[in-house]
């Protein structure tokens, strides 16, 4: 039995076979090419087959760990738009006479070295995803297919760090835990980590040899048990069946009235990323298709408007007294510059996924930069403001 020490970035306990991840070999080398208008076309022909993949895993994406999740690999598509990154490359290309790959690899690389640079945590995490549209651009002009998880059962996966293409093209349901050499509470093995609810821990220096044998993964102490013991592994599974009936037991719950001991009820909401969250959770029911749900304690009144182009529009306005943590007030205008401020287009360009809210009217055009104005959203004083939903997204 061997226990590992890594660090935790989110709790529960996995049991299972352990899957070591091996990368493809993506090394490349310089190689001198003769007609660079062929290269140029090369490389053309594998940014458009990488950006036409990509859909289908944000599609993908969309479908099993919700839109926030699919935000991650739009973005990579914008990266592959981006002008700056198709200019070194073709530079390459046409200054050093080598090939695409080449070109492609130290792009990435200097990219990347940019972004660890940086000081702040989450743009140094985005060193990552440089490092992963590379990689898949790499994979197009190799000829290579996405990897995915041999055999049929559940396993504990351990890499030694994965992108997010690589995580969404995972069959979610044969991982039971995310184990990684390198990483952060920031990367997207993290993120995926949490709306799949498993556990997951990085800073586990592993072994390749570990491939296929047994594996406790504990979320809580942050211990990575490779060949457990019969004591042992009988104490894990033992906790593993408490998590299972302590979450049976939850369920108990469902549809129940959430009151405080001095009588005072209250109303208990759920945050999802997509119907899988709501099949997964069955902790809580929600009321009907197409409402927002208003906390009480936040919204003092609200009006549903339906518009004469099929649109609809939320007026809230939010009570008096709500203050930050430093005591200032909280008013709709922080509602409304949080939306402007995470879906506009200086977010989009330094990385940040952004919230996504592509339903509100004008999302695109405030998204890409061709207007200054969000026109599904509006601060109408200080204490209200509103959001307009389009037509075809409704339902809402």
């Amino acid at each position: 039995m061997k226990v590992l020490k890594g660090k935790s970035i989110f709790k529960g306990i996995a049991i299972g076979r352990i899957a070591v991840y091996k990368k493809q070999d993506l090394a490349v080398k310089s190689e001198h090419i003769d007609d660079v208008h062929a290269e140029f076309a090369r490389f053309e022909e594998a940014r458009q087959k990488a950006i036409d993949d990509l859909q289908k895993l944000i599609d993908k994406a969309s479908a099993e760990v919700g839109e926030a999740g699919a935000a991650v690999l739009e973005v990579h598509q914008m990266m592959l738009d981006d002008e700056d990154y198709i200019d070194s490359v073709r530079n390459i290309i046409d200054s050093e006479l080598v090939n695409a790959e080449y070109a492609v690899a130290t792009t990435g690389d200097n990219f990347s070295e940019m972004f660890a640079s940086m000081d702040d945590d989450y743009m140094k995490a985005r060193a990552l995803d440089v490092k992963d549209i590379s990689e898949r651009l790499i994979k197009v002009l190799k000829g290579y297919e996405d990897n995915g998880i041999a055999g049929e059962d559940p396993v504990i996966i351990v890499a030694d760090d994965l992108g997010p293409s690589e995580t969404v093209q995972l069959d979610r349901d044969k991982v039971l835990s995310f184990v990684t050499r390198h990483g952060s509470s920031n990367s997207h093995t993290a993120i995926l980590a949490r709306t799949m609810n498993i556990p997951a821990l990085i800073e586990i220096d592993y072994e390749d040899s570990m491939d296929g044998v047994m594996g406790i993964v504990d979320g809580q102490s942050g211990e990575f048990i490779v060949e457990p013991d019969e004591e042992t592994e009988a104490k894990y599974r033992k906790l593993l069946q408490d998590e299972i009936e302590n979450r049976e037991m939850l369920k108990e719950l469902k549809d129940k009235a959430t009151v405080t001991k001095s009588g005072r009820k209250l109303n208990l909401y759920a945050n999802i990323g997509g119907i899988k969250d709501l099949e997964a959770g069955d902790t809580v029911t929600y009321t009907k298709e197409g409402e927002f749900a208003y906390d009480e304690t936040i919204v003092a009144s609200h009006e549903e408007t339906e518009n004469e182009d099929g649109s609809k529009t939320y007026t809230m306005t939010i009570n008096d007294g709500l203050v930050w943590s430093d005591g200032s007030p909280i008013t709709a205008k922080d509602y409304v510059f949080e939306l402007l401020l995470e879906n506009g287009p200086t977010m989009i360009e330094i990385g940040y996924p952004g919230a996504n809210m592509n339903v509100y009217v004008g999302y695109e055009e405030y998204n890409e930069g061709t207007t200054d104005t969000f026109a599904g959203v509006h601060l109408i004083d200080d204490m209200t403001f509103s959001v307009t939903v389009k037509a075809e997204e409704l339902p809402y």
